[in-house]
This record gives C-alpha cells, structure tokens and sequence, in this order.
C-alpha cells in the first residue's frame, strides 16, 4: 500500500475476501467521494493492486465515451479499454463495467438534490457487492453486532427494532451498525462481516457519524427479529434460515433487480438464493423475540 500522490483524492477500502479497491473521483465528485469515504473511515491511499472504483459527477447521457467522462480531471489518469462498455441504471446512478476489466466507473447526476447524491453514493457500493456475491458473500438488511470477537447479525425489515434492540444493548456488546452488513467468505471460506453506514442519517441529519467498513468479524449466528411479549431466541431450520437470509439480501438489492432485463434478473436472484442457502449451512439462524423492556441480549447468549 502507498499514499496517493493526490493525498485526500483516492481511498483505498480493502475488505477479508481479498477485494482491493481505489475509489477514484473527478473534480466534480472530489468534495461527494471524498464524505462519502469518510463516512466509512476510508484513509487517502492508493492500493498498487487495487480495482479502480471511479465516481464521476457528470451531466452526460449514457451515450457519452467513457475515457471522455473519466479525463474531464487530470488527476484521474485512467487507461481505459475504449469499446466493450455496458452500463446499468441502479436509481440514482448509472454503473458502467467491461468484461476486459475489473474497473468499474460510477456516475452521479450532477443536478440531484442532496438526497439524491447521498442514495446515490449508497448504490455505488453495489459493484462491490457484486464482487463479493461471486465469492459467496452476500450484503444483508440488518445490524451487525459484535460480542466477544464475534459478529452476529440481527435482520428485520426496516422499523421494526434493530436500532432499537442496538441502543439497549448492555457495555459488553458492540453494534458496529444498524441498518447494513456486508458478509464476505475469505480465503479459508470463513465468513466475515464488515458493517456497512446507516445512509438514512445523513439525509435526515446531515450526520458526521462514521463507520469503519473494512473492520470485520467473524460471523457466528443470524437472529431475525420479532416483536413480542416475552423474550426468546428459537432456533430455526436450513429451511427457513435460507429463506429469511435471501429475503434479507433482496431486500437491499430491490432497486438494483428493477433496471435488469428478465436474463439478467434470474442470474442474480439464483445466485442470491445459492448464497443464502450456503450461509444457512455454514452459519446458525435463530428467531428472536424480543419484549420492549426485556433484556433479549441474554437470550442470545444462552445459545451463541
């Protein structure tokens, strides 16, 4: 690893199953990369073997050449392949990739609001998503806790109790995040988790909170919420686990399905579905019903 010549204008983000990534920007998205970086305690350095993560603010159509959209700063020396470019529209932003590179370039809409460029920095963690998805990892909706070294993921639709059920958590547990976890198989196909931030907070708050998304935990159980009288962790069956863990994962990848053709849609939710099934193997799933007063936290602990 070094430091960038152009120190504070390319991250480096380096994640347990071996992805290295440069997030690059152009004078335009300098100032929005370089919040949205910071927010996931990303530093200024440049990764010798990295992928090149490119995010362009820009008012061109999809038609526009590629090296024309990356070179409007002369910071971003790109050698780009010229031909062999395809692009995908995910909400508020356009992916570019090419099969004969691993690069991958990201443009924003130059007139969005600021909520817009905020959801939008959010999808430009999709490619990486993708990336760890072909290694067997999956991006889930749910809090990532860490409890003697180890990661445990709490999944429930949104305002349903995870951030709730974090800030009750007692001193010897950790949330590492509420919302988002990326889980990733590393070299030894162990799972990890790394957290991911609560986007959310910076529309509602402009936030200035950060997360660091390259710390990683190993996984040691998935507890999916339920609001009730009495608290109780219920383990659960392959089955049902591998449904609730694709349900988990769709939900994130929901705006990404509604731009790809019928072909392209099946692939991706086979190989979600595929995922989740490994993962119900490899890793104990619980229900979790959890009481408005109660102390559900020893519940966990009685089975983890």
């Amino acid at each position: 690893m070094k430091k960038s010549d152009n120190s504070g204008y390319v991250y480096s983000l380096v994640l347990a199953d071996g992805q290295q990534w440069n997030i690059k920007s152009n004078e335009n998205s300098r100032e929005l990369a370089s919040s949205w970086a910071k927010a996931m305690g990303l530093q200024p350095y440049e990764l010798k073997e990295g992928t090149n993560l490119i995010v362009v603010l820009d008012d061109c159509d999809k038609s526009k050449n590629i090296q024309e959209m990356c070179s409007v700063d002369k910071d971003l020396m790109l050698k780009l392949p010229r031909k062999g470019w395809k692009s995908r529209q995910v909400k508020y932003i356009r992916i570019w990739y090419n099969d004969a590179v691993k690069d991958v370039v990201c443009k924003l809409q130059n007139k969005a609001t600021f909520n817009g460029n905020i959801m939008g920095m959010w999808y430009t963690l999709h490619p990486i998503y993708h990336r760890a998805q072909d290694s067997g990892g999956l991006p889930l909706h749910g809090a990532l806790l860490e409890w003697k070294g180890n990661g445990i993921v709490l999944s429930a639709p949104s305002k349903t109790g995870k951030s709730t059920c974090c800030r009750r958590l007692p001193l010897h547990w950790r949330a590492l995040c509420d919302d988002e976890t990326l889980i990733v198989s590393d070299k030894q196909k162990q799972y990890m988790a790394h957290p991911i931030p609560s986007w959310s907070e910076y529309i509602v708050d402009v936030s200035k909170r950060t997360w660091n998304v390259q710390h990683h935990v190993p996984l040691k159980a998935f507890f999916f919420l339920e609001q009730a009288e009495k608290d109780e962790a219920i383990p659960i069956g392959h089955g049902q686990a591998a449904i609730l863990i694709n349900q988990s994962a769709i939900a994130i990848y929901r705006k990404s399905l509604e731009n790809l053709v019928p072909e392209e849609k099946m692939v991706l939710k086979k190989k979600i579905f595929d995922n989740a099934c490994e993962l119900s193997k490899a890793i104990p799933s619980f229900v979790l019903r959890f009481s408005l007063a109660g102390q559900f936290w020893d519940e966990m602990e009685k089975v983890l």
